[in-house]
């Protein structure tokens, strides 16, 4: 059966790096409930109208409007981001119901853990994870296609019991990814159910795109 969920998907028209580290996380806190301390409008000025009828601002903070499905959850709910290039005056930030990509072909690699970005000892995980992926990794020709889908170790969570961002997870891996391929069109992240195990899995398809500009 195909598993169906609510997506974040964002059509953006900026030139540079399409997932450039920690440049999402504004706009993901603010259609959610935990809300955004940074105007993500100032980050992504092409999104700025789009963004204007999705967020307000309250004591200093800016929020997802009530029609936001994630108004009342968490960013950690957030089970599938979609982002996309296209070109000017066609960008969006829309929440859409969509099928979970069939992963059976991607590649998978387990990690220990996933590593995150500004802690020291996360940091130096995320440089093992990088290096495994490296061995396993080739690069296709350019402009490409991304999807990376991360399943959580279920006895982590349950031991220190703090669920992921899914663009926290991307955030860590991107660079290794922004260094192998020249430019990327599109890009597809996944967040699985936790799996009962002591490792965490990475599943990654990355092929040319199929969309001609």
């Amino acid at each position: 059966m195909t598993e169906i969920t609510i997506a974040l998907h964002i059509s953006t028209s900026m030139r540079r790096r399409l997932w450039p580290t920690e440049y999402w996380k504004p706009v993901v806190d603010a259609v959610t409930r935990g809300g955004a301390k940074r105007d993500p409008r100032l980050k992504c000025p092409d999104l700025r109208a789009v963004l204007d009828d999705l967020i307000e601002v309250r004591d200093g903070r800016y929020w997802p409007k009530h029609n936001s499905p994630f108004s009342v959850a968490d960013d950690a709910a957030l089970k599938m981001l979609i982002i996309q290039r296209v070109k000017p005056g066609s960008e969006s930030v829309r929440f859409a119901t969509c099928a979970v990509p069939d992963l059976s072909s991607w590649e998978q690699i387990g990690f220990p853990y996933f590593g995150t970005i500004g802690n020291s000892k996360y940091e130096a995980q995320t440089k093992r994870n990088r290096e495994k992926l490296a061995n396993s990794f080739t690069a296709p020709p350019s402009p490409a296609w991304l999807g990376l889908a991360f399943q959580l170790s279920q006895e982590r969570l349950s031991a220190r019991g703090r669920d992921r961002d899914i663009d926290n997870l991307a955030d860590a891996l991107m660079p290794f990814f922004n260094r192998a391929v020249k430019r990327f069109e599109e890009i597809v992240l996944v967040k699985m159910p936790p799996i009962n195990s002591s490792e965490e899995i990475l599943r990654y398809l990355c092929r040319q795109s199929d969309r001609v500009r």
